[in-house]
């Protein structure tokens, strides 16, 4: 069960590593009263957030939400790397982007509102990545397959100033297998 903090992880500098390849090097980051992690200033630039469970248990196969976003990108944090995370919630989103400057960043690799395996559906929050207004040239997903996020709960852009964003070769409402059956909230992307 939860020990709450109000938040899990809050960065504000440049360069940290949060997590790896293995799975020793997990962090588990759930169960919060608030993000499960923000970056959160213009100097939160150059981190990697790499390998981590984000509102699952350790097994990954259970829900424990953080009850704000599972990951916020905010107050101009820039040039950050999300990749190989498993990141739900039933609070707001999975990924927030916002405010001006909060630019460059890369999410990737990831499974957003699904357990570890991408083919058991755990959280209904708003929706799993938000890309604010003022938010520029932001990458989600890309070329390859280990570029790929699964996406169960799609993806939103603010309504204006948001210019540059890449959404490419994620599966959004389709199980990590390629298949049918996860389903959107809403539009899969907005």
């Amino acid at each position: 069960h939860a020990l709450a903090n109000g938040g899990g992880m809050r960065v504000t500098g440049p360069e940290n590593q949060i997590g790896g390849d293995s799975p020793q090097e997990r962090n588990v980051l759930s169960g919060n009263r608030e993000h499960g992690i923000g970056f959160i200033s213009a100097n939160a630039f150059g981190n990697i957030l790499a390998g981590n469970y984000i509102g699952v248990d350790a097994s990954g196969s259970r829900l424990l939400s953080n009850r704000d976003h599972g990951v916020g990108i905010e107050m101009g944090a820039n040039h950050n790397l999300v990749r190989n995370n498993v990141i739900v919630t039933t609070g707001r989103n999975a990924v927030l982007m916002n405010d001006r400057g909060s630019s460059f960043n890369t999410v990737a690799g990831n499974v957003m509102g699904a357990g570890a395996t991408g083919k058991t559906l755990l959280g209904r929050g708003y929706y799993d990545v938000q890309i604010g207004s003022g938010c520029a040239f932001n990458r989600i997903g890309g070329t390859t397959a280990e570029d790929r996020n699964v996406i169960v709960n799609g993806v939103t852009f603010g309504r204006q100033g948001s210019p540059g964003n890449l959404v490419i070769g994620n599966y959004i409402g389709i199980y990590a297998t390629g298949t049918t059956g996860l389903t959107t909230i809403g539009p899969g992307v907005s």
